[in-house]
């Protein structure tokens, strides 16, 4: 998966730059969300670098999952967690940013397509998610969880019940995983609203209008 986002992300930052898209505001808007997602994409394959697997003999043939020796595998896991929540967050709001900007254009027909909205939207989606990707760090908590370096997941007691066993880790999963679902389900509210718009424009406007509007509902889309 993380060899398909590369080869997506590339192919997508290729064709802006061929066509020279990127001229357009939006379309520089998804240029920086596809850089931001290749980044991502590299750092979900560095995952599962610092993970040693060793398999097991005998019947169960089982096999155990460490880190590789050495301090600097713990702080090589540690810091590819951090980068890889850090880029997720980037990724979710860079996708926010290009679907405000179309539902503003679309619907209230405000263009934010100014230098200084352009600097200050690519600046808070590189520092905010700081105030969220430095929270595990205050119990150690970034680590190998499985067999890829992000949050680690140890549980506190397996014997105590089900609301219980959660550990500091599992419990910033779970509220990371949240807050990172919340930019995407405002992106999809937002085109949602701006297909909304458009057909109930449509429908109201003369013919000639009205295939103009399904058109840049299609480009929308």
């Amino acid at each position: 998966f993380a060899v398909f986002g590369l080869l997506t992300n590339i192919a997508t930052i290729f064709l802006i730059v061929w066509i020279r898209a990127y001229r357009q505001h939006v379309h520089r808007l998804i240029l920086y969300l596809a850089i931001l997602a290749l980044c991502f994409s590299a750092a979900i394959g560095l995952e599962v670098i610092p993970a040693d697997i060793t398999v097991g003999g005998g019947e169960s043939n089982s096999s155990r999952v460490t880190l590789r020796k050495g301090p600097q595998w713990r702080v090589a896991c540690a810091a590819i967690g951090f980068v890889v929540e850090h880029l997720a967050f980037s990724r979710s709001l860079a996708t926010l940013s290009v679907c405000f900007y179309i539902f503003m254009l679309a619907v209230f027909e405000v263009k934010l397509n100014r230098i200084a909205h352009e600097v200050t939207g690519v600046v808070l989606v590189i520092i905010l998610p700081t105030l969220l990707s430095w929270i595990p760090f205050v119990n150690e908590a970034y680590g190998l969880t499985g067999v890829w370096c992000w949050i680690k997941d140890d549980f506190c007691d397996v014997n105590s019940t089900f609301y219980n066993t959660f550990s500091f880790g599992r419990k910033l999963q779970i509220g990371m995983a949240a807050v990172d679902v919340v930019p995407n389900a405002i992106s999809l509210a937002l085109i949602f609203g701006v297909g909304v718009v458009f057909c109930h424009r449509a429908v109201r406007l003369p013919e000639y209008l009205r295939k103009q509007h399904w058109r840049a509902l299609k480009e929308v889309f």
